[in-house]
């Protein structure tokens, strides 16, 4: 048993190592054009407005030309324009809402 106790103090330890190393799942600060194109896309979604998803991903193709998002952010902007263009708003939402709460420091 103190071996089993030993290994369990390790891994919590570690598990707690990691968390504060990581930020406990707090992302890389936004760009002002990702995080306003997620301030878009969760309000499209909110109001399943399927005619400002085209202007969405204009806005999108235009803040990637002028390199004002991060390829990463870009990714999580497309899965979530091409989530609500297949109909799955509450998936577009809920992922938006969640990048946006990632960005509050508390």
């Amino acid at each position: 048993m103190p071996r089993l106790e030993a290994r369990r103090r390790w891994c919590c330890a570690f598990a707690c190592g990691l968390a504060v190393a990581t930020g406990c799942g707090r992302r890389e600060p936004a760009t002002p054009a990702a995080y306003a194109l997620a301030q878009a896309v969760h309000a499209i979604a909110g109001r399943q407005h399927a005619g400002k998803l085209a202007e969405a991903r204009a806005q999108l193709a235009t803040a990637k030309a002028a390199a004002q998002v991060t390829p990463r952010e870009a990714a999580l902007l497309e899965d979530w324009l091409a989530a609500a263009e297949a109909g799955d708003w509450p998936t577009a939402r809920r992922s938006s809402r969640q990048f946006l709460e990632s960005q509050i420091v508390r």
